[in-house]
């Protein structure tokens, strides 16, 4: 962890939240009686991703609450999955009430969406890099352990059996669809993201019509997350909502 990093995490109020064995690091900077901002991180990602994010929205008057999932950042813990993130953010949203606002990256901003089929967790959400299709993250994977065609099977087997649902009916483009129709989505998605496609936010688009869409150019899956100009949409979105 480099000297930002850690004067970041050091800013911050820390709790920890249980879950299954594991010892979870929830952080929390601003005023307590400022408006609330959830954000989650990714798949191999951590709350001090949000850095620059984190010091604009309290500069700007919000109070911000994040956390590492288990085996990330300062969390316990050697292995987690989405359903998991969202039970946290399931969790979190039942000891704070209503966000004003939760900003999900990557596999961040789908548990957002399976927790948001449960509970009213927000009217506002932001999605960074988030994946549409489970299939090219499922296909992905495979490649990677080098998975032959008869061997996949045994892999969807060990996923239901690992998380108690089938991969797909966890996955962007269907979750989207079953939450309030009321809630406004903004979804950033870089055009040169390598590790999710941007055509995923083309997806997200056909089942969510009323979805607000930023596109950026050459910062890849995770430099979205410093961006300037992306935390100057993501204000925007925040302000001009909260006014209607």
């Amino acid at each position: 962890m480099n000297d930002r990093d850690q004067a970041f995490l050091a800013a911050a109020q820390t709790s920890i939240l249980p879950l299954e064995g594991n010892q979870v690091k929830v952080y929390r900077w601003g005023k307590q009686e400022s408006p609330k901002i959830l954000l989650v991180h990714g798949w191999m990602g951590r709350a001090t991703q949000f850095n620059v994010l984190v010091e604009t929205l309290v500069d700007k008057g919000y109070q911000c609450i994040t956390f590492d999932a288990p085996g990330h950042g300062q969390s316990s813990g050697k292995e987690t999955n989405v359903l998991e993130f969202a039970t946290i953010v399931e969790l979190i949203y039942q000891q704070e009430g209503a966000f004003q606002m939760v900003i999900g990256h990557s596999m961040g901003a789908v548990a957002t969406l399976f927790a948001m089929n449960k509970w009213p967790i927000s009217t506002k959400i932001v999605q960074i890099g988030a994946p549409a299709l489970g299939k090219d993250i499922l296909s992905g994977y495979e490649q990677k352990v080098n998975a032959r065609p008869q061997n996949q099977k045994y892999l969807h087997q060990f996923i239901y059996k690992k998380v108690g649902l089938d991969f797909f009916d966890v996955q962007g483009e269907k979750l989207i669809q079953t939450i309030p129709q009321n809630t406004a989505v903004l979804n950033i998605h870089d055009q040169h993201d390598t590790e999710v496609p941007f055509y995923h936010q083309q997806k997200f688009a056909e089942v969510y019509p009323q979805l607000l869409t930023m596109a950026t150019e050459n910062l890849g899956h995770n430099r979205t997350l410093r961006d300037e100009r992306v935390i100057a949409k993501i204000m925007d979105f925040l302000t001009s909502e909260a006014k209607k």
